[in-house]
């Protein structure tokens, strides 16, 4: 029965739940954790892979007007009470919104691809990307081709009014509202391009409008405030399958790792655990993970039953928690 026992305990491993490596059984880990969803406008949020979008819509001739027309004006709900904020909030990774509000003192085209049906805006303080979905009332021809102009500011108030003020770089060039590539499909256009002011500025609304040729009349223009989508860290454990057994602590490694396609930083990070079949030993502050970092430390496992054991690993942060399992198995 000794003898048993002592066998026993030389091919009890440590292996984990998530993920099998190709390389057996003593060299597993656990699959890194994903960012959270966080695109509502499928069509206009960029992609957190990197993947690209259709190509932008080329610059009108002459880019940027000198003479740009006053800021459009956007009127909020009454009454709308203001967001309570929370004891702890992760930070802002897109600002996104539909755009509702019909722009005032614009002089109407009676053409209709120079008409506005829709749009929406989406910033990504990760890619520093922009992004933009728009209907028009019919598709532009090169005949009517027209200057889209879209771009961002800040809510304030004038003349007892809330409007849409355009900050210093908020604004993209004047782009075409006619042309052949990806962007265009009949009356819609859907785009995103890179605008890495979007990282930094804190632009809560958004407008897009259709400008004359010369730049000096806007012809149609939607305007709207745009809500924050925010970010919690995505936190990765990544366990190395060691042999364990019942008469001694066995070091396994533990690296938590924090995601690159978050933009939120993991603060006073620890790891807790519970057992079943086995104890564990180790440090439990882990401490801050910035995207695309790492902590590495280790638990110490020793092995209490004969049969399989499980450790559950817990990793916290302010409201993030992820848990995941590890198993100690015998092999025969």
């Amino acid at each position: 029965m000794r003898q048993h026992t002592r066998t026993t305990h030389r091919l009890a491993t440590l292996t984990t739940a998530l993920l099998v490596g190709a390389s057996g059984a003593l060299a597993l880990g656990v699959a890194p954790a994903q960012a959270d969803e966080v695109a509502p406008l499928a069509a206009t949020a960029p992609a957190a892979s990197g993947v690209e979008g259709p190509a932008a819509p080329e610059v009108f001739d002459g880019g940027t007007a000198a003479g740009r027309a006053a800021t459009p004006e956007l009127t909020l709900e009454r009454g709308a009470a203001a967001p309570q904020r929370a004891k702890h909030q992760w930070p802002v990774r897109l600002r996104t919104g539909p755009l509702r509000n019909r722009v005032g003192g614009t002089a109407p085209s009676a053409e209709p691809s120079r008409q506005l049906a829709s749009a929406g805006v989406t910033q990504d303080r990760l890619t520093g990307q922009f992004g933009v979905e728009l209907a028009l009332r019919a598709a532009a021809t090169e005949a009517t081709n027209t200057r889209l102009r879209v771009g961002f500011g800040k809510v304030v108030t004038s003349n007892g009014q809330q409007v849409c003020q355009a900050q210093t770089g908020s604004t993209d060039v004047d782009r075409n509202t006619y042309g052949t590539t990806g962007a265009y499909n009949g009356a819609s256009i859907a785009y995103r391009v890179d605008f890495p002011q979007v990282r930094r500025n804190v632009w809560n609304c958004g407008f897009v409008l259709l400008v004359s040729p010369d730049g000096a009349t806007i012809y149609d223009g939607l305007v709207g405030t745009l809500r924050d989508i925010r970010q919690k860290p995505a936190l990765g454990i990544f366990v190395k399958g060691r042999k364990v057994n019942n008469r001694s602590f066995t070091r396994v490694p533990v690296t938590i790792r924090n995601s690159k396609q978050t933009i939120a930083t993991a603060p006073k990070v620890t790891i807790s655990w519970r057992t079943r079949g086995a104890a564990v030993r180790g440090k439990r502050m882990v401490g801050t993970i910035k995207p695309g970092a790492a902590k590495k430390g280790a638990i110490y496992v020793r092995k209490t039953s004969r049969g399989p054991g499980k450790i559950w690993l817990t990793v916290k942060s302010k409201t993030y928690k992820r848990t995941v399992v590890l198993r100690i198995r015998n092999i025969r």
